[in-house]
């Protein structure tokens, strides 16, 4: 008689993820998004601004517009919701977004000026473009270095027909004194200002 020996087989693990749910969905890709704007510059207390319904209707340029308005009145946090909408609607852009506060980026180009170069690519490369905060900065003369970046971007931009979306304190009237009449006229003239009124909302805590 012959001893027959049953070879017991183990059938290979297979783990099953269950697929997201639309909601496990929805918060991994607005995490993706926060991630992603924060690499393209926005600063985390910034990021806030998404955690807060949008406190008016935006304008629906689909090129770029501005907000121009009072100190605190939550423009800032508007073009960061903006910016995630562009970027949940666009998700493929998700790589060419930059943002820059310019007050922050002129002083830096006036106390290196010869290590702007990475900046200026980059702020005529990627597809959308946030500057915020323009006409805060000092700008003495027309000569002013930071300003002739700041101008050289622009035009750029301006004659490439690509996305701008800006912010700033100033009307047009003032930003004309600021930086002079031809370069608010390309500014205004391809990217609109809106006003964006309304209390100081960082006095508020909103």
């Amino acid at each position: 008689m012959t001893d027959e020996i049953e070879e017991e087989i183990e059938e290979p693990y297979v783990s099953v993820i269950p697929p997201e749910t639309d909601q496990e969905r929805a918060e991994r890709q607005r995490a993706e998004r926060r991630a992603a704007l924060i690499d393209a510059g926005v600063a985390p207390r910034e990021i806030r601004a998404l955690d807060h319904p949008a406190l008016v209707a935006l304008p629906k340029a689909s090129g770029g517009f501005g907000l121009y308005g009072p100190t605190g009145s939550g423009k800032t946090w508007a073009m960061v919701q903006t910016a995630d909408t562009l970027m949940e609607t666009y998700w493929w852009w998700h790589r060419s977004f930059l943002w820059l506060n310019w007050p922050e980026q002129a002083n830096l180009i006036r106390r290196a000026p010869l290590n702007v170069g990475k900046l200026i690519a980059a702020a005529k490369d990627k597809m959308v473009l946030f500057l915020d905060d323009l006409g805060a900065e000092t700008c003495k003369t027309a000569d002013d270095y930071a300003f002739g970046i700041l101008k050289e971007i622009v035009d750029f931009r301006y004659r490439h027909e690509k996305q701008i979306y800006w912010t700033s304190n100033q009307d047009a009237a003032a930003l004309n004194e600021h930086y002079g009449a031809g370069f608010t006229s390309r500014l205004i003239g391809a990217w609109p200002e809106y006003a964006y009124k309304g209390p100081d909302r960082r006095i508020a805590s909103v």
